[in-house]
């Protein structure tokens, strides 16, 4: 059993590493913070596939992964509070500091949102 969850952990990786480089090659824009951090949670996640993980968490991030926009930042922090509950050893300081960059960004973005639309209907 375990051979075979390895087998299928591989395929998933290097599938995912061609669609990567595929897309990379066509995609002319630089990836967003949140997108390269949902990418790497998920990846982890999805590599390690523990019992907690489950499967409403993995179509969430999918959905995120394809759709971007605010179904990527509700993706983003579902796996990240998830990672922060249980926190496996597998989870590095390194996952940890580029999810918060991420959602620090989406922080400081909604908030220079709030402040222009304030100005604009301010008399």
């Amino acid at each position: 059993m375990f051979s075979s969850h390895t087998n299928s952990c591989e395929f998933n990786l290097s599938r995912w590493q061609r669609d990567r480089v595929s897309r990379d090659a066509t995609d002319v824009h630089q990836e967003s913070p949140i997108s390269a951090a949902l990418q790497d949670l998920h990846l982890l996640l999805e590599y390690y596939a523990p019992p907690w993980y489950t499967y409403e968490h993995h179509q969430r991030s999918e959905l995120g992964l394809r759709q971007g926009g605010p179904e990527q930042v509700v993706a983003l922090l579902k796996l990240f509070h998830l990672l922060e509950e249980y926190a496996p050893a597998w989870y590095t300081e390194e996952h940890y500091k580029k999810a918060e960059l991420a959602l620090q960004y989406v922080k400081e973005s909604t908030g220079g949102l709030k402040n222009r639309k304030r100005h604009l209907v301010q008399p």
